[in-house]
């Protein structure tokens, strides 16, 4: 009965502790608002964002061959 005890606490916890660590926390306290004055259409570069927000969590095209950088929210 103990062992199941220890078992079912390890394995909760290991559980548990990888979810205290997703998200980007650069961009945890931004709101839209924020972001919208932060980022302009046409003039911010991506060099910018990243020094904002960091590196995307996904990167991907469009069919015209623009870049969608996703960040990843708490």
């Amino acid at each position: 009965m103990t062992l199941r005890v220890f078992l079912v606490a390890g394995l909760s916890s290991a559980l548990l502790s990888g979810c205290a660590s997703v998200g980007n926390e650069s961009i945890a306290d931004a709101t839209p608002q924020t972001v919208s004055a932060q980022l302009i259409k046409g003039k911010t570069t991506q060099e910018h964002v990243r020094g904002l927000y960091g590196d995307p969590a996904k990167t991907s095209f469009t069919d015209s061959g623009n870049e969608i950088m996703g960040i990843r929210f708490f």
